[in-house]
């Protein structure tokens, strides 16, 4: 179940359609796995639209799996997220979850 909800979310997340990318965020912050973080970044960078980024800025500061550390970790860590990289490490610090492994 987790991987057809994972296709599902991951196509909704890539659609362009606004509606379906927020209900893709909500699906995430409710049924989320770690995973799903790098193509939230993709839709962080790209979209324009100011509700999306707020929600997915918000997830990310919420997160609350400290599975998702590591994740989060290569992303700050990526070369095309510096645009974003001052948004990742704010999310660190607000999420509460240990990163002193990767200090």
């Amino acid at each position: 179940m987790e991987k057809t909800i994972s296709k599902a979310v991951i196509k909704a997340l890539q659609s362009g359609q606004p509606n379906a990318i927020l209900n893709a965020i909500k699906t995430i912050r409710s049924h989320g796995l770690p995973e799903h973080l790098k193509p939230l970044l993709e839709v962080l960078k790209s979209s324009n639209h100011p509700e999306i980024f707020e929600a997915i800025v918000q997830l990310f500061d919420d997160l609350n799996d400290q599975g998702a550390v590591h994740h989060l970790v290569l992303m700050i860590e990526a070369e095309d997220a510096q645009r974003m990289r001052r948004i990742l490490v704010s999310s660190c610090w607000k999420s509460g979850l240990d990163y002193s492994a990767h200090l």
